[in-house]
C-alpha cells in the first residue's frame, strides 16, 4: 500500500527496506505465522499481514513499541536498527512469564 502512494524511487526503496527489516524481525522471532520473505531473502511483493497472523506478543509490540520505532526512523534514525523492537519484545516476553 505504501509503495503505491509515491513514484519516487528513493521513497519506494526506503519503504521496502524498512518493511523487509520488520518482516524478518517478526518471522525470526516467531511473531507471525506467515513467511513474508522469498528463498533469496527478498520481501515477497504480495504478503498480506492480518491481525490474525500475529501472536499476542506481536500485537502488543505493534501497539506499544512500533510507534516509538517509527518516530525514531522519522527523526533520521537507521531503519536497520531494531533495538527498540528487540528491547520491546524482551520486555513483553518477560512480563508474560511473570
Amino acid at each position: 500500500m505504501l509503495l503505491s502512494r509515491s513514484k519516487d524511487l528513493k521513497y519506494r526503496s526506503d519503504i521496502t527496506e524498512m518493511t523487509t527489516i520488520l518482516m524478518r524481525f517478526l518471522k525470526e522471532n516467531q511473531l507471525i505465522d506467515i513467511d513474508p520473505v522469498n528463498e533469496d531473502d527478498s520481501l515477497k511483493v504480495d504478503p498480506i499481514l492480518r491481525q490474525s497472523n500475529l501472536s499476542v506478543a506481536a500485537d502488543r509490540l505493534f501497539a506499544e513499541f512500533f510507534p516509538k520505532r517509527s518516530d525514531y526512523i522519522d527523526r533520521g534514525g537507521n531503519p536497520g536498527n531494531i533495538k527498540i523492537l528487540a528491547n520491546g519484545l524482551a520486555k513483553i516476553r518477560s512480563n508474560q512469564n511473570t
